[in-house]
């Protein structure tokens, strides 16, 4: 994708809900590979008054201004924009896709047509919000080339900013979706840009190259761990199969005396999860 960066870019800037659905559009144009430049998301109330000066938009209600549209533009083979491309195929289809998914294109108003425009009603105008998340998509990444597929076989999986426990969780991925893996560090998958899963095969189920498993050589498990997750089940082996001992709770302190595919043992046959937990030598 040509202009990959600066669509993504782009992208983050719209509202939460808006994001998550224009993120799974462009994901759509991809894998597709159809080559589009997402030329504006949001406008301050001063960009859009000027906008209107000039009669490039007729209303100072613009889904724009509250981050549920955006605007893009065909690009042709050769790198260059086609304004007259909206009902050429490939792009046409992915038109009609994002049609499906919820939004509403400009192209089909009546009096003032706007073909550029993909706007995203949500529950109605300025309804969306920012900061507080949205559910089931992931970001596209820096780069288009992926490695393999991640099958989520578990409930609640974190989705973290970056290959290790110790990083924030954006959010939580559920059982029963999959997504594209695009690198791979010390055990962890890379779903996109700045976000990473562990490769626990009790709740993960990857096809693709060979990731680096984590394993008592490369990583002895002698030292602390602290609790990073509200609460955190201990059990009787290093396996989401193994039965429940207790619970331990966010900001507990556990002596790890070993680690064995992803699970840290804190004595005897207790074993908490890594991906829950950081660890110190």
């Amino acid at each position: 994708m040509k202009y990959h960066n600066r669509n993504v870019s782009n992208l983050h800037k719209l509202a939460d809900n808006t994001k998550a659905a224009a993120f799974k559009w462009y994901q759509y144009c991809i894998d597709n590979g159809i080559e589009v430049l997402i030329y504006e998301t949001i406008r301050t109330v001063e960009q859009q008054r000027e906008y209107v000066r000039k009669g490039a938009s007729q209303t100072m209600r613009s889904y724009h201004l509250v981050g549920q549209a955006l605007d893009f533009v065909p690009i042709q083979s050769n790198g260059t924009e086609d304004w007259n491309g909206y009902n050429k195929e490939p792009w046409a289809s992915a038109i009609r896709y994002a049609k499906q998914i919820g939004f509403e294109w400009g192209g089909d108003w009546k009096g003032f047509v706007d073909s550029p425009h993909l706007q995203y009603n949500y529950k109605g105008y300025g309804t969306d919000t920012f900061g507080k998340g949205a559910q089931n998509v992931v970001a596209p990444p820096t780069s288009n080339d992926s490695v393999g597929i991640a099958y989520i076989n578990g409930s609640n999986v974190n989705l973290r900013k970056g290959p290790g426990t110790g990083y924030g969780v954006i959010r939580q991925l559920g059982k029963g979706e999959s997504y594209k893996v695009f690198g791979q560090s010390n055990g962890w998958l890379n779903l996109g840009g700045d976000q990473w899963i562990f490769n626990d095969p009790s709740y993960i189920r990857y096809t693709g190259g060979n990731v680096p498993t984590p394993s008592q050589s490369s990583n002895e498990g002698i030292g602390v761990v602290t609790i990073i997750a509200d609460v955190l089940r201990v059990r009787t082996g290093p396996g989401t199969n193994y039965g429940i001992v207790k619970n331990v709770y966010q900001g507990e302190k556990y002596q790890s005396f070993g680690y064995k595919d992803g699970w840290y043992n804190v004595g005897g046959n207790q074993w908490v999860s890594g991906e829950y937990v950081t660890f110190v030598k």
